[in-house]
């Protein structure tokens, strides 16, 4: 069966396939150094079970989308910008193909780690009594006939749930991790699920930090609102900003941090004046990520001292922080809640 059997038509099916098997295989073969020595099939399979594979697949193309303009071509053969949106010859979107890739390989990864389809033995309908059992034993009655039946495994049930929120090629990376998830909890967390993209909110969700039929949603998928202290609007709450640090591992954007130094820095963060607070909860208040993301970017970036003159009351400097909420507000549109991604836009701001 195809890998990618979801797609409506053998015909589109057999040109996309055919195309990733030949073309693009080839051209990932070439500059990828985990595909170095394979041949076609060994390397489209490589791409297509191993997730991490795949991700710096989707990364090449991504940033050297001229590397497969060859491929990536309209109904005239003629090659085409690389959007999503994008209709191809086969007569789908660049960015269904992609869905149908992931998914492909989430299939894969599920039931190699959980289990797939198995086929179990069922007995047909028990003797019923004395008389039935001595008539079997003398031939005059049939025992019952055992069949065959597939049963799906664990990898098909998580896949089930999860098919309609396999979307796009950053999921990717996420495949491993999503096998933490039951069929249940991703029902419960359902289309949300697509705005986590870092694999430390997927653990904290099915962690004991979130309990299936909990009606409260994660602290970091809500907004910034959540993080001021009880009876106020612009005050953190330090307590709070300590249980996203520790569910979305932000001791990442620092060099070693024990504990203490820690909550040294979370102090620091929970201290930000009210005047900046108010400054920065428009333009970044509607995703908690993003917000404290800037603090935090701002406080490694910065140091504790030039942070301290920025966004505390007391500092000499607390103007600087509307500038920066200016640069904020100009920016295109805000970072997706990825780290790395976050890390990177929100230095730039800080840059002088």
């Amino acid at each position: 069966m195809s890998s990618l059997s979801e797609v409506p038509g053998a015909t589109t099916l057999d040109e996309i396939e055919s195309a990733l098997k030949t073309d693009v295989v080839d051209i990932l073969r070439t500059c990828l150094e985990a595909l170095t020595g394979m041949d076609r099939d060994a390397a489209y399979e490589t791409v297509m079970n191993e997730p991490t594979v795949l991700h710096d697949s989707f990364s090449l193309f991504k940033r050297e989308p001229a590397l497969f303009s060859k491929v990536i071509v309209g109904n005239g053969g003629q090659p085409v910008e690389a959007r999503d949106e994008q209709i191809l010859r086969c007569g789908e979107t660049l960015g269904y193909i992609k869905t149908l890739i992931v998914r492909a390989s989430a299939r894969r990864h599920f039931r190699r780690k959980l289990g797939g389809y198995r086929t179990v033995i069922e007995q047909g309908e028990a003797a019923s009594g004395a008389i039935d059992n001595l008539l079997q034993r003398f031939g005059v009655k049939k025992a019952p006939v055992q069949k065959k039946k597939k049963v799906p495994g664990r990898g098909d049930l998580l896949y089930r749930a999860m098919r309609e929120y396999l979307l796009y090629d950053w999921q990717a990376r996420l495949i491993p991790h999503y096998t933490q998830f039951s069929p249940e909890l991703v029902e419960q967390i359902g289309a949300a699920i697509l705005s986590i993209r870092e694999p430390s909110e997927l653990r904290a969700i099915s962690s004991q930090q979130f309990r299936i039929g909990a009606k409260v949603a994660p602290l970091f998928l809500g907004s910034a609102g959540a993080l001021m202290q009880q009876g106020t609007t612009d005050t953190i709450d330090s307590e709070v900003l300590w249980k996203l640090w520790e569910q979305m591992e932000l001791n990442r954007l620092f060099d070693t941090v024990d504990v203490a130094e820690s909550r040294k820095i979370i102090a620091e963060v929970a201290a930000t004046s009210k005047s900046a607070v108010n400054l920065l909860m428009p333009i970044l208040g509607a995703d908690i990520r993003q917000f404290i993301v800037f603090l935090f970017v701002a406080y490694a970036q910065l140091g504790r001292v030039e942070y301290r003159n920025i966004f505390t009351e007391s500092g000499g400097t607390q103007w600087v922080a509307k500038t920066y909420a200016e640069k904020l507000a100009k920016m295109p549109e805000r970072p997706v809640p990825e780290l790395t991604e976050m890390t990177r836009l929100f230095s730039q701001v800080l840059a002088k």
